[in-house]
């Protein structure tokens, strides 16, 4: 170890240092002047070895010579500059990088580092000044006293007890100094304890608080909404409701957002590396910017928001202006039509909102949350601004228009075939006029055989209820009747089975119309 000292001695001699203008001195003869008069003196006096100089001496001299060992302690000067450069060295940016370490859990272990450090240095301090006494006549130091410890371990120990306990200002008095020495240093000891001791509990206890910033800060706004909800003599009902979502977001670790803070002190460029590895994999869920360039997502990704739901919350209702894209984190989220019906669900990582965002028609349908639901909010103007940078826009106005285009000949051809079977409804409902069948027998038959699993025998039953009109309540100069004026029974029956295969064909339309009806109400 002493060899290693002294060729540092020799490498500081030419060792380069910077300037106060932040430039590098490269002059052999001030770079060894500046060390000359500077650490020099302190790393030869704690090199020279003082141990070994000791040895050679005889008696009491001995003993003198072996304290000067001390003086190595002045290397414990330079630990300054070492944990500098350790702290700026990339191995701890790593360390703290692989372990997800907070900074005030960094610097609790450094102080308790720290503290076992000066205690274990205190420790071998009290055994020296003892073990420097041992074997002078007259003088019986705390090590004499020791009788039950037997190798130089169980002394440290014994050391380290008195360390402790002293730094602590505990005091348990079983092991104690005997000599002047050994008093002088305990006093000096207690008095950098004390000081020791309070530097270690302040920061402590500083740190502590900064690790739970933002349970401090739910607290705080738990405390506050207490103060309002009886200020303002809130509904209790209401006041849960507000108070739970707090806690739900709480417990997402939305309350205290440091999103903000953290990116506003990052570069663009990292600022869009950062929000691309976080929110990157949902933002792409769009199908839109599934293969969108790598920098307009990232500019994208930097302005996306994260918004919480309470249970039963509507994300949006139908005729809303739309406002933007949803990405849905965590939750579920209904939707419904226009007419109060159940048109689909949105769970993890699905996307909704999407329609008649790029052509900013109002919204067609009302989003409902399931629960608490976390999800990721893309403003309309974003979008918009993506689309065109990544020349999009244009082929998804032409696909959207397209999209509503054939929505609206659908609902054409819709309506021109349900005009159609409510013109079969008509002739179906004159033919039973004719035949006089009561109408609301036949609607009464149909509601009951909608129920049954055969629609064959429904209209079986109801042909066989026609039934030819008398001859005086038949008008011979109609035009709409669809009978003559019968002539003999043979003709009779002959109308009355034409009507029945007319009937019997009109089922499928009847059937259809009556569904569609149905889905009309």
């Amino acid at each position: 170890i002493d060899v290693v000292w002294v060729t540092d001695i020799c490498l500081n001699f030419l060792t380069s240092y910077q300037r106060g203008d932040r430039t590098w001195e490269m002059s052999l003869r001030k770079c060894s002047l500046r060390y000359l008069f500077g650490w020099f003196i302190v790393d030869f006096v704690s090199t020279v070895p003082w141990d070994i100089i000791g040895y050679t001496q005889e008696g009491e001299d001995a003993s003198y010579w072996q304290i000067l060992r001390l003086l190595r302690l002045l290397r414990l000067l330079k630990m300054s500059k070492l944990v500098r450069v350790v702290e700026s060295s990339k191995l701890l940016v790593r360390v703290e990088v692989f372990f997800c370490v907070k900074y005030a859990i960094l610097r609790i272990c450094i102080l308790v580092i720290g503290a076992l450090f000066v205690a274990h240095w205190v420790a071998c301090l009290f055994y020296f000044f003892a073990f420097v006494q041992v074997g002078i006549p007259g003088v019986v130091t705390w090590i004499d006293d020791l009788a039950d410890a037997s190798n130089n371990f169980e002394f440290y120990i014994a050391s380290l007890y008195f360390s402790v306990y002293t730094i602590t200002t505990i005091g348990y008095g079983d092991v104690t100094p005997n000599t002047t020495i050994e008093r002088i240093y305990t006093t000096i000891i207690m008095l950098m304890g004390a000081a020791i001791f309070a530097y270690l509990l302040s920061n402590v206890n500083a740190l502590v608080s900064d690790l739970n910033v933002q349970g401090a800060q739910y607290r705080l706004i738990m405390d506050q909404l207490s103060d309002y909800a009886t200020s303002r003599q809130l509904d209790p009902q209401i006041h849960f409701k507000v108070r739970q979502y707090f806690k739900q977001i709480y417990r997402n670790s939305q309350l205290v957002s440091s999103d903000d803070v953290v990116l506003d002190s990052m570069t663009p460029e990292l600022r869009c590396e950062v929000t691309i590895a976080v929110y990157g994999p949902l933002v792409q869920k769009v199908e839109w910017f599934d293969n969108i360039d790598h920098r307009i997502l990232g500019r994208l990704c930097t302005v996306v928001e994260q918004r919480t739901f309470s249970p039963n919350e509507h994300v949006y209702l139908d005729g809303d202006e739309p406002t933007g894209i949803y990405i849905v984190i965590h939750g579920s989220v209904s939707h419904f039509g226009a007419n109060g019906r159940l048109i689909g669900e949105s769970h993890d990582a699905d996307v909704f909102g999407v329609e008649n965002v790029v052509l900013g028609r109002k919204r067609d349908s009302t989003a409902i949350t399931n629960g608490y639901v976390n999800t990721l909010f893309i403003e309309r103007n974003r979008v918009l601004e993506a689309l065109e940078s990544s020349g999009q826009y244009d082929a998804i106005v032409h696909e959207e228009v397209q999209r509503l285009w054939k929505q609206a000949v659908i609902i054409a051809q819709e309506h021109a075939h349900f005009l159609h079977l409510a013109n079969e409804l008509y002739r179906f409902v004159k033919c039973l006029e004719q035949s006089h069948v009561d109408p609301s027998r036949a609607f009464t038959l149909m509601r009951e055989r909608k129920k049954s699993k055969s629609l064959k025998a429904f209209f079986a039953q109801l042909a066989e209820e026609v039934s030819m009109p008398e001859e005086a309540d038949t008008d011979r100069d109609s035009d709409d009747s669809i009978f003559e004026q019968p002539t003999s029974e043979e003709r009779r029956r002959s109308q009355i089975d034409e009507l029945r295969d007319k009937l019997r064909s009109s089922q499928l339309v009847l059937l259809e119309c009556l569904e569609k009806l149905n889905d009309l109400e």
